[in-house]
């Protein structure tokens, strides 16, 4: 209900305010569609049409092609009532059917005595997935299905009785950007209940701090978008090697079901397409870096978070300082992200397809390296002003030793690009260190230190599997886990088949 619930409280008005505490009630279940079976991260491509028709006051909704086809949705295939339906909006304007852009309806999909689709509504299941299939996903298309005019989530659009469409944002750039914003809350903010009721106090500070973050003046505002892209995309693709490295760590036992690594590889292998596909944020991201550049070409003032721009660094940095310098490294990796920034910028405006085209070209070649080269920096300089924070020396010396393998670890992951920044002798050098640091860890990080480090984010014990469990109890604990299953130190239901002849004798 979280999409639903947003959608309708951020785009609808009163007349759609039983639907939402309908909802809150449990009285009735929604679904959110927006994706379609051709259109995922690109919104404004979706092809699903809600026809004004001012003769009945209705809006017609159809599914002009197969891609048109709303797919995915979860909570669709068994469950909901009603639904959230993202669609292309027409109206009739001099004699012609016109375009108003994406918008969002409320509307029934299902008879609430019966269960049943309505009439001009096919619902399906989805099908097996590779994981998470108790999520209830399903698909829905429309043929000249009828909602009533007041379906229209009207916030900031709405159409007359006769059919005039009135708008408060002028700018359909504008008009989809606020649709869009019920999907940001999962990106940026991520909130706890148990914590919810200590904030209670603060809660006014959203009253001062919401209009400046939302207002697209503010330079701000295209940070926070830049920076939850960027997490996002490379969050999602990181924790999913991070998964199978520690599984490999784990040997065989990784493989074990026990373990949990399966699902979890699993189940976290969607983040990288769902509320918004990975690449296309990545994407978003490197459009914003670009468009610093412009602005630090023209002398402007850049947020803190590209403020890296301003070195306009032309040429590939080189790196002649100490190797265990926390600010040395940092300016390296600042430097490293404006390089790939101004080579980013000007190979755009020499090729020769240029624009959007030129930008959808060179992705895999150069564009990528300059978000990874963004978030590196953030990261990297993030976790340096947390470390002036610690005044406990034996603390400080444990964050500062792994921050200083970040370092190596990312200088060993871009080997491309650092071994002409620091030469070959210099990164021969830099192998014996990341060895050198490791060791050093282990000497300087006792196995107590380590669990406890493991403990910064308080996982639930349910999450932890036979094999993370802070005990070290690993070997009876995961024995418990197997001979807990029905049936495994059994006879195997066929072994009569296989071992015995049709006489009832023994085999051979």
């Amino acid at each position: 209900m979280g999409s639903i619930e947003k959608t309708i409280k951020n785009l609808g008005t009163e007349r759609h305010h039983r639907e939402l505490l309908d909802g809150c009630a449990l009285k009735t279940l929604g679904c959110f569609g927006l994706t379609e079976m051709g259109h995922g991260s690109n919104v404004r491509g979706i092809e699903i049409t809600a026809t004004y028709d001012k003769m009945t006051k209705e809006f017609i909704l159809n599914s002009p092609t197969k891609t048109a086809i709303k797919f995915w949705i979860g909570a669709l295939a068994k469950s909901a009532h009603n639904a959230v339906i993202f669609a292309q909006l027409y109206v009739n304007e001099n004699g012609e059917k016109v375009r108003k852009g994406v918008h969002a309806f409320v509307l029934p999909i299902r008879d609430r005595i019966t269960h049943t689709p309505f009439p001009g509504i096919e619902i399906a299941d989805c099908g097996h997935k590779k994981g998470l299939n108790g999520i209830d996903n399903g698909w829905i298309k429309f043929e000249d299905y009828r909602i009533s005019r007041e379906s229209l989530l009207n916030k900031f659009s709405d159409g007359t009785e006769d059919g005039q469409y009135k708008t408060t944002i002028e700018s359909e750039g504008k008009r989809f950007g606020n649709s869009m914003a019920s999907l940001s809350g999962g990106r940026v903010f991520i909130s706890r209940l148990s914590s919810e009721y200590r904030l209670q106090a603060l809660m006014k500070m959203w009253s001062v701090n919401l209009p400046k973050l939302l207002d697209e003046d503010n330079p701000q505002t295209e940070v926070c978008h830049a920076l939850s892209s960027s997490m996002k995309a490379f969050i999602s693709w990181s924790s999913q090697s991070t998964i199978d490295e520690t599984r490999k760590a784990c040997g065989g036992h990784g493989y074990s079901y026990y373990a949990l690594f399966s699902g979890l590889l699993n189940y976290n292998d969607l983040h990288a397409t769902w509320e918004c596909d990975s690449h296309v944020l990545a994407m978003q991201n490197q459009k914003i870096i670009l468009n610093g550049i412009r602005k630090a070409a023209k002398g402007k003032k850049l947020p803190e978070a590209l403020e890296y721009l301003s070195l306009n660094q032309t040429t590939h940095p080189t790196f002649t300082g100490n190797f265990e310098n926390i600010d040395e490294l940092l300016k390296l990796f600042a430097q490293r992200a404006s390089f790939l920034a101004n080579k980013a910028a000007k190979t755009l405006s020499e090729y020769e397809e240029g624009g959007d085209q030129g930008f959808l070209d060179l992705q895999s070649f150069i564009f990528k390296d300059m978000s990874f080269a963004y978030h590196d920096n953030y990261c990297l300089s993030t976790f340096t002003s947390f470390l002036h924070t610690i005044s406990d020396t034996s603390v400080h010396k444990i964050f500062s030793k792994l921050l200083l393998l970040n370092f190596y670890t990312k200088m060993n992951t871009n080997s491309s690009f650092f071994i002409p920044a620091l030469g070959r002798d210099s990164y021969s050098k830099l192998k014996k260190l990341i060895n050198k640091s490791l060791k050093s860890l282990r000497k300087d990080i006792p196995l107590p230190c380590v669990i406890l480090l493991t403990q910064i984010l308080p996982f639930p014990e349910r999450a932890m599997g036979a094999l993370g469990h802070d005990d070290l109890q690993v070997y009876d604990r995961y024995l418990q886990y197997i001979n807990a299953c029905k049936g495994v130190t059994e006879r195997a239901e066929w072994w009569r088949l296989a071992y015995t002849n049709a006489d009832g004798g023994k085999s051979c």
